[in-house]
């Protein structure tokens, strides 16, 4: 199923979610555990847009059931971090998502997809804002594209 083109340039629904530091502190535990000592001054992950986007009423899932897409079929093929400002502790956020274009492309394993680039803006409850996560889904239209040969004969 194609992606629908009408939803270029539409802001889906705004979404609330909570940075809980006790989520930033486990992702930082699991990707920092090689560095000794104790670090005084832990941020946020870098990816913390994309956790967020996940965790916000589902958001993301709101997405695709707005498409009419099974999210199963979807895979995510890029992404962008822009931070600004970190969240704070156990801060509540305002998040947005646009769909920014939808284009039919192969992909490398010879299968049509669409593509549709999303752009996720997180704001503060001051209104500041604290990062752009720019990403990319794609969702597989055909199996495989295969070439077909036909054979044209003349009868003498």
């Amino acid at each position: 199923m194609m992606i629908p083109r009408e939803y270029v340039g539409k802001t889906f629904p705004q979404f609330k979610v909570t940075a809980f530091k006790a989520i930033f502190d486990s992702l930082f535990e699991l990707t920092q555990s090689h560095l000794d000592g104790e670090i005084s001054s832990r941020q946020p992950p870098c990816n913390w847009p994309a956790i967020m986007l996940s965790r916000g009423t589902a958001c993301l899932m709101n997405v695709w059931e707005e498409l009419g897409i099974d999210p199963l079929r979807a895979f995510l093929s890029s992404e962008e971090f822009v931070h600004f400002h970190p969240p704070g502790e156990d801060e509540e956020l305002t998040g947005s998502v646009r769909m920014d274009d939808i284009r039919e492309i192969l992909d490398e394993e010879g299968g049509v997809c669409d593509q549709a680039d999303f752009t996720a803006d997180f704001f503060n409850a001051a209104g500041l804002h604290l990062a752009a996560y720019r990403f990319s889904y794609r969702v597989r239209l055909t199996a495989t594209a295969r070439c077909i040969g036909y054979v044209v004969s003349t009868i003498d």
